[in-house]
């Protein structure tokens, strides 16, 4: 099964930074959707480092396209034709 590592990382405003790594997909997205919602329940803004994601499947762009509004997602390869 694919792996994820998803690092998170304090920025100075605020905002907190998910830096992944490796693929997302069907097997990894819960776990991303998971860390989201715990900080958005505490008010805290998202940013999602795409930089080092290797693949992502139709599911994972489904989910990086409806939970996160533009500027959010930093990073987007190109191969991954995200609209952010």
């Amino acid at each position: 099964m694919p792996e994820l590592l998803i690092r998170e990382q304090s920025r100075p405003n605020g905002q907190v930074e998910f830096l992944l790594d490796g693929v997302l997909d069907e097997h990894t997205i819960e776990e991303l959707s998971q860390r989201c919602r715990i900080y958005r329940a505490r008010n805290r803004n998202l940013v999602i480092n795409l930089k080092n994601v290797r693949h992502v499947s139709r599911e994972g762009r489904a989910l990086l396209q409806k939970q996160f509004k533009p500027g959010e997602l930093i990073n987007i390869p190109p191969y991954m034709q995200i609209k952010a």
